[in-house]
């Protein structure tokens, strides 16, 4: 499974520019748009980062939502994997389901332990 929004280019924009605001929206594709959305919610509510093992990759199928997401330790050892679908139209809900289950599985542990060891490194240092 991949990294969250891999492949999807993204374009940030000052707020308040409304030209670049009407640009952007004339080249959004809706589908990736709402795909990354769900997926970006697994990254944020597990607290992921470049250096944490968390991958997500949703897509359309019809009417549903389908994700794919791991959480994985540094070293290979655990690995949880999920699949879950839901509507097309709730990204947020299905990206809070997949949270949901991977905590159940023992994402919790996993990501502890990652950001300890981190943590250690920078002390030693």
């Amino acid at each position: 499974v991949s990294a969250v929004g891999q492949g999807a280019i993204g374009i940030e924009i000052r707020d308040d520019d409304e030209l670049m605001r009407e640009v952007s929206a004339k080249i959004c594709h809706a589908d990736t748009f709402t795909c990354v959305t769900a997926e970006r919610v697994v990254m944020k509510k597990l607290e992921g980062g470049c250096q944490v093992p968390i991958g997500a990759y949703a897509r359309l199928e019809g009417d549903l939502m389908v994700m794919d997401a791991v959480v994985g330790s540094v070293n290979g050892e655990k690995i949880l994997r999920a699949t879950l679908d839901g509507p097309a139209n709730e990204p947020e809900a299905l990206g809070d389901a997949m949270v949901e289950a991977l905590l159940a599985m023992g994402a919790h542990e996993i990501l502890a332990a990652i950001r300890e060891e981190s943590v250690d490194s920078l002390l030693e240092t």
